[in-house]
Parts: C-alpha cells; structure tokens; sequence
C-alpha cells in the first residue's frame, strides 16, 4: 500500500511517549508528519519519471527545529576516496549525523551520491565537445554528495521519510487526549445510530460487521446491538404467532 492510499492515523501525544524513545511527543509528532507540498521537490530520474527531494535549506531548518540545533554533521570520506570513485561519473561519500536528546547522542550514518560534471573539450574527429576526464567544479559535487548523506541519515532518524521510505510510512495527526475522546464518542454514538436504523436482523448484521474493528468492539455498541438483536426476536416470535393463529382460525 503507498501513501497516498493511506489516511493519517489519529494519536495522541501519550501514545508517541509509549515508546521506548529519549524523543518528547512533540519531535515524535514531527517524525510521523508528511512533508508540506511547498516543500517537495521534484527532479527528472533516470529511464524516466522523477525523483521526490527536499532541499537542503529546508532539511536543515527542520533539523534545527526539531533537535534545537544540538546536532552536528560529517562527511567520512575523503576528498582522495571521492575523487577516485568519481571517476565513473558519480561521487559517492558516507555522512554521519549526530543529535542530542534527552542528554543521549544519537548517531546515523548513511550514504549519498551526486552525478559529476565534467570539463567538455572539442573533439577533431567527432567534430563536437566531449567530457574531458577533468572535474568542472568537484567541490559543488562533493557538497551535492554530502547534501544527500545528511536528508537520508535524517530520513534514518525519521525525518522526510515520506520521501525517502515511502512504502515504510505512516502518517499521524497528533491531537489531544480530550479530542480523541469525543471522536471516539462521536463515532460510537453514529454506530449506535446506524445500528438504530436497521429494519431486521440481516441489516443490523450488515451495519456491524462493517464498523471498525475498535468501534465493533466498544461494549457500549455491543449492548447496542444486543438489545436491537433482542427486538428483532421478539418481533419475529410475534410474527410467527400471529400467522400461526391466522392459519388456525381458518
């Protein structure tokens, strides 16, 4: 199932504290947010389509809103071990992000790749420019490479995971414990309504196996269905009376 099928799951802030995390409910939240769509960026992908992306401004504005600037990056691989691998016409680097929270450091660390451009030179016999084995500018494909490293070693911690693990991710409306009650009770009271609305037992059977399984399960529902279930027997004991006693008399 991809996201776009999936609709935001409601919680509240005490059920992101439920798990084991050194993360406050509110940095939590921001983990299971999508990201805004002012914010997606989109690139052309190799044998067609595109490729969704952040920029790295904003990857770092929710860094540091997120960690309070405690948090710091490298890249692990040398200008040297680049250079050689980029040889092949990509630049390849391993980052390493580190946050701080709740007095623990955290540590991810991730790879990212950048496409090298190389100088052009006129070619005689082709009668065209070629790429020449020369880098046109290796810093800005280092600093392409390191800028992808540090938007996946936060998609690892749970940021922009949207984009980067889409089958993996599950959005979440954080709401409070007082409004996920009355949407709870709100939901509970329209099954009972629906319930209500049933003309005989087929039709209450209908409408309950189709309500959610944690409204279906509500004992206050169950009750519900249990006294209509109650109606309807009774209705159809009377029923059958009644047309035993018609048949008799004639």
């Amino acid at each position: 199932m991809t996201t776009k099928n999936r609709l935001p799951e409601v919680v509240t802030p005490d059920d992101l504290l439920m798990t084991n995390s050194p993360f406050t409910a509110e940095q939590l939240s921001i983990f299971y947010q999508k990201t805004p769509e002012d914010k997606l960026m989109k690139r052309p992908a190799k044998g067609g389509g595109t490729w969704d992306y952040v920029k790295t401004g904003y990857a770092i504005d929710v860094l540091n809103r997120v960690f309070g600037y405690l948090w710091s990056f490298e890249v692990l691989t040398s200008l040297e071990e680049a250079a050689k691998i980029a040889g092949s016409g990509v630049v390849v680097v391993k980052g390493r992000l580190t946050v701080y929270a709740n007095g623990i450091q955290l540590i991810k660390e991730q790879f990212g790749r950048c496409e090298v451009k190389f100088k052009t030179k006129y070619d005689d016999n082709l009668k065209k420019k070629v790429p020449a084995k020369e880098f046109l500018d290796f810093g800005n494909d280092m600093k392409g490479a390191a800028s992808d490293a540090l938007k996946k070693c936060a998609s690892e911690f749970g940021l922009f995971r949207d984009v980067y693990h889409k089958d993996d991710f599950q959005e979440v409306n954080v709401i409070s414990v007082d409004e996920k009650q009355q949407r709870e009770d709100e939901a509970i009271e329209k099954a009972k309504e629906d319930m209500r609305k049933a003309e005989n037992m087929a039709e209450l059977q209908s409408v309950f196996v189709h309500l959610p399984v944690e409204i279906r399960s509500n004992q206050s529902v169950i009750a519900s269905k249990d006294t209509l279930k109650r109606k309807f027997l009774k209705k159809s004991k009377k029923e059958e009376s009644n047309e035993s006693s018609k048949d008799q008399t004639k």
